[in-house]
This record gives C-alpha cells, structure tokens and sequence, in this order.
C-alpha cells in the first residue's frame, strides 16, 4: 500500500495557520496519509485514504469537508470536520473529535476529552469519551457507550452492551441497552427506557451529596431493567 507522509513543506503558513498546498491529492489517496508531529492546527478542505490517516502529536486537523479512512483515523490532538468523519475501523483521538455532520467507525471510538456531532454518533464496536458525547441526532454503538462527563443526544441512545457516564444520560427519544446503565447523575429520555440489566441513577462518587431530583430516572415507560439505584418517574400515566 502506498503511504504519504505530508511535512511543513507541504503547508502554505498564512494568518497563523497551516493550509495544504501539497502537489499530491489528498482528497482520495489510495494508500495511507501520515502528517507530521508538531505543526499544530492544519488546514485541509477534504482528505480521504483507502488506508489509514495518522495525525502525530502536536499536529491538529481541521477540514472543511469530510475525513475519511478505509482504515484507522488516529490523532494525538483534536480532529474537526465540518461535514463528516468517517472510518472503515477505529477512531482515535487523545483530545476532542468534532464533526458539524455524522461520525462513523466500523469498530470503535475513543476520544480522551470530547466527542461531538451536529448529526449521529455510530460505531460497530465501543463509543468512549473521557470527557462528554453529544449528538444532534442518535448515538449508536454495538457494544458499549462510555463517558466521564455527559452523554447527550438530540434523538436515541442505543448500545448492544451497556451504558455508563460520570454525570447525565439524556436523550430526546428512547434509549435503549442491552446491558445495564449506570449514570453519575439522572437519566433522562422522552421516550421508552429498554434495559437488558440493571439501572443506576445518582451514584456519583466524586460529588459529597447528590439531591432527588439529579438521581431521577425519567422516561415514558420503563419497558426492561431493573431500578437498583434512583427514583423511576413515568411520565405516561397511561402506562401506570
């Protein structure tokens, strides 16, 4: 498999920031890409490899368009993407993924801060933040969804295993686990809360107390699972 390995050289320096002028296309490289470390922000309006795109640290990729690999997508720093990021295999990041679309992966994603999208978060394998997940849309993952801070979406929240955060699950529809759920705070959906295992709400650990209503488990219906921990409020008195 070819491989392109884009340096300073490769970058037009202008108003602070590094944009691509490179004479290789990068908006569908068949191979892989890897950018040097230290370059901080660099600028590029669409890159695609059938391989993998590798950003070492100190380097940081902002794309008007989309990002996509056939392969692994790795950063040390953030990755920003206007549309979308898209990898056929993981997504790694050492501090924040941003995308104004979707963010897909085949198997996994992983961000040590921040993992945000305009539209859906989906992975055929784990989602983990070490911080928040927000999504406008829907947050899908075939096994488990993991995050330090909040987990936030516009429409569902569905994973195949289970679902933890250190502080709110919320979503503006159902969510769905086919494990247990485990919230540092409450857990909060519009719709119709299917658990496989057992629920949590209000066990944050690092806080001294934690007040009733923060450890509410809010939903129209409680369809499956089993409340071990926090107050169930049904909010369709027809299903009572």
């Amino acid at each position: 498999m070819n491989a392109l390995k884009l340096t300073a050289q490769d970058f037009t320096k202008k108003d602070g920031r590094r944009k691509y002028t490179g004479s290789t296309e990068v908006g569908d490289y068949q191979g892989s890409i890897e950018i040097e470390a230290g370059l901080g922000y660099v600028f590029f309006e669409r890159i695609k490899a059938t391989g993998s795109i590798s950003i070492n640290a100190g380097t940081l990729i902002q794309v008007s368009e989309t990002i996509e690999a056939g392969g692994t997508i790795y950063a040390g720093e953030t990755i920003k993407a206007g549309w979308s990021i898209t990898s056929g295999e993981t997504i790694k990041d050492g501090c924040s993924i941003e995308a104004g679309g979707t963010i897909n992966a085949g198997w996994g994603i992983t961000s040590g801060e921040t993992i945000e999208a305009g539209g859906s978060i989906n992975a055929g394998e784990t989602i983990k933040a070490g911080k928040s997940i927000y999504a406008g849309e829907t947050i899908n993952a075939g096994r488990s969804i993991e995050a330090g801070g909040t987990i936030n979406a516009g429409c569902s929240i569905d994973a195949g295993w289970g679902i933890t955060s250190g502080k709110t699950i919320r979503a503006g529809w159902g969510i769905n686990a086919g494990d247990g759920i485990n919230a540092g705070l409450s857990i909060v959906c519009s719709a119709i809360l299917g658990v496989g295992g057992r629920i949590f709400a209000g066990t944050a650990c690092c806080r001294k107390t934690v007040a009733a209503d923060e450890s509410q488990i809010v939903c129209s219906k409680l369809d499956s699972g089993e409340v071990c921990f926090g107050t169930l409020v049904e909010t369709d008195k027809s299903a009572n």
